[in-house]
C-alpha cells in the first residue's frame, strides 16, 4: 500500500541576539545553568539542553505545521485532528497560522476534481504545554465529500497523486511569514515522512532552521 504524505513543516526565527552564555551548571540565580541569571531569564528552567539560547535565556522562537496522521486512509477520512500548528518559546505573544493543500494539476485531472486546492485553513495555536514551552492549535482540512471520494478511489487505485503543502504563520502584531511551499507525492517513503523546511527570509536578516 503506498502512503500519502503531509510533511512537516518546521521553521525558527531568531527573534533576539544570542547571548554568549557559558553554562557552568545550575546554581541558585541561574536555575537552567544556561548562563543567564534569572533575574533576566524569561525562560529560566529551559535553557541549558538547547543549542542556541537568546539573550533573554529562552530558545528561539520557532513555529511549524504537522500532520498527526500522514497516511492517504487517514487524509481522505480528514479527521479534526488531523494536523496540528505549534509555536514554541512565544514570550507570551499570540500564534496563529493558514495552510493550503493544492493538488498538481496533472492530480486534479486525474482524480476528476475541478479545483486544485482541497484544503485551506486558519488556525490560532491556544493550547499550552509549559513544560516544552509550546502552545498548539490542532485542524482538520475540511476536505469536501468529493475530495473525499476522490482520495478513497485514489487509494484503492495506488494512483500517484502529488501535492503541495505551503501556509504562514503570525506571531503576535507582526506580519505573517510564509513558509517555503513543499511538493510530495503518495509514492513517497513514509519514512521521510518529517521533512525541516527553511522559512523565507525576513527584512531582518536569515532565519535559522536549526
Amino acid at each position: 500500500m503506498r502512503h500519502f504524505l503531509l510533511l512537516i513543516v518546521v521553521m525558527t526565527l531568531s527573534c533576539a541576539s544570542v547571548a554568549v552564555a557559558k553554562p557552568g551548571g545550575p546554581s541558585p540565580d541561574d536555575t537552567d545553568g544556561d548562563g543567564v541569571p534569572n533575574s533576566i531569564d524569561k525562560c529560566p528552567t529551559a535553557g541549558r539542553e538547547y543549542v542556541s539560547i537568546e539573550a533573554d535565556g529562552c530558545p528561539p522562537f520557532r513555529a511549524g505545521i504537522n500532520t498527526v496522521d500522514p497516511e492517504l486512509k487517514s487524509l481522505a477520512k480528514d479527521p479534526k485532528d488531523q494536523g496540528q500548528a505549534q509555536c514554541y518559546f512565544t514570550r507570551g505573544d499570540a500564534c496563529s497560522f493558514t495552510a493550503t493543500l493544492t493538488l498538481s494539476a496533472s492530480s486534479a485531472k486525474k482524480l476528476k476534481l475541478k479545483h486544485r486546492k482541497i484544503g485551506d485553513i486558519k488556525v490560532d495555536a491556544t493550547t499550552e504545554k509549559k513544560t516544552y514551552g509550546l502552545v498548539y492549535g490542532n485542524f482538520g482540512w475540511d476536505l469536501s465529500s468529493a475530495v473525499q471520494k476522490a482520495l478513497k478511489k485514489a487509494l484503492k487505485n495506488e494512483d500517484r497523486v502529488t501535492l503541495t503543502l505551503a501556509g504562514t504563520y503570525t506571531r503576535g502584531k507582526e506580519k505573517p511569514v510564509a513558509f517555503v511551499s513543499k511538493t510530495f507525492t503518495s509514492e513517497e517513503d513514509p519514512r521521510h515522512a518529517q521533512a525541516n523546511i527553511a522559512a523565507k527570509p525576513t527584512p531582518d536578516g536569515p532565519v535559522d532552521d536549526g
